[in-house]
This record gives structure tokens, sequence and C-alpha cells, in this order.
């Protein structure tokens, strides 16, 4: 495993990550039973450009209603979510 690969899983290990996810969107004032996909794009976007770089790549991309589509790296799936409300795509 490389020193990249070994500080992503560390940083998904951590003991209440789920928590402190749940304790930031509850903060945002985001009701937890109700979430949308923007509603997550500011801690699920890690990526650089963020969801700006999500929308211009997908674009780009040319998606269809559902194509496959993998998502590398997707940490906690951030893209993903947005790609399959957006254009249907099974990701």
């Amino acid at each position: 495993m490389s020193a990249g690969e070994a500080s992503v899983q560390e940083h998904y290990e951590q003991p209440g990550l789920l928590d402190r996810i749940a304790d930031a969107l509850k903060g945002a004032g985001k009701p937890l039973d109700r979430l949308a996909v923007e509603d997550l794009a500011p801690i699920d976007q890690f990526h650089s450009g963020g969801l700006g770089t999500t929308k211009v790549l997908a674009a780009q991309a040319d998606l269809r209603p559902g194509q496959r589509v993998l998502d590398v790296g997707s940490g906690i799936g951030g893209p993903a979510r947005w790609l399959a409300k957006t254009y249907g795509c099974h990701v």
C-alpha cells in the first residue's frame, strides 16, 4: 500500500467519523431523514473544484440515463450520488 493509500485509509477508519458527519449536518440545520444531494456536497465533494468540477466533467462525458459509471476513489460517494440523481446513471 502506498503512503497516499494508507493516508486515505486512516482518514476513513477514524473512530466516530460517521457521528462527526451527522453532527456537522445537524449543526448546519440539515434534516438527517431528508438529506438532499446538495446538502452533502460541502462535505463529500473533496476533489479539486468540488461540485462545480463534478458538473463540468459530467457534462463533458455526455452521460445518459441508465449508463454505468465507475467512481474511483469515491470517498463517501458525493459525485456518485450527484451523477445518479442528475443523470439517472447507475454508479
